[in-house]
């Protein structure tokens, strides 16, 4: 009953296709992550698609992820950016529900929840510690 409606029917047949698309042995995204694009303070769901050794020592870790960040709502085009992998946030999301999110203009979609393992210590919420009592 739900599919019949135009809009989420729409959404529905679109991330279906993306995702078989994108889908499949040695050729999926490995994660989803918010990333700070196009500049800080602005944060972009984005897909890792690729981790590789930092040849250029272009960053601290040796390391770059390929993440694609795809374009709302048309999925198949978007921007291929290259940073280090403490610039990234993983999220509590799959690539299925990241496309949802992404191909509803963010309508569709849960909360997002850091992965607690992968949480960068720079981009981590500061929490006040209480100073020692004097006396």
């Amino acid at each position: 009953m739900i599919l019949r409606l135009p809009l989420v029917n729409r959404i529905y047949g679109a991330v279906k296709q993306v995702v078989e698309t994108f889908q499949g042995p040695q050729r999926g995204f490995q994660r989803v992550v918010l990333v700070q694009f196009p500049g800080k303070g602005f944060w972009s769901m984005g897909f890792v698609a690729t981790e590789r050794h930092d040849t250029m020592n272009l960053t601290t870790s040796h390391k770059l992820l390929s993440i694609f960040i795809p374009m709302t709502p048309n999925v198949t085009s978007g921007y291929l950016i290259m940073v280090s992998p403490e610039d990234v946030i993983d999220v509590d999301y799959s690539v299925e529900e990241a496309f949802k999110f992404i191909v509803s203009l963010g309508i569709v979609g849960k909360d997002f929840a850091p992965l607690k393992s992968s949480f960068p210590e720079a981009l981590a919420p500061t929490v006040p510690t209480s100073q020692p009592s004097q006396g």
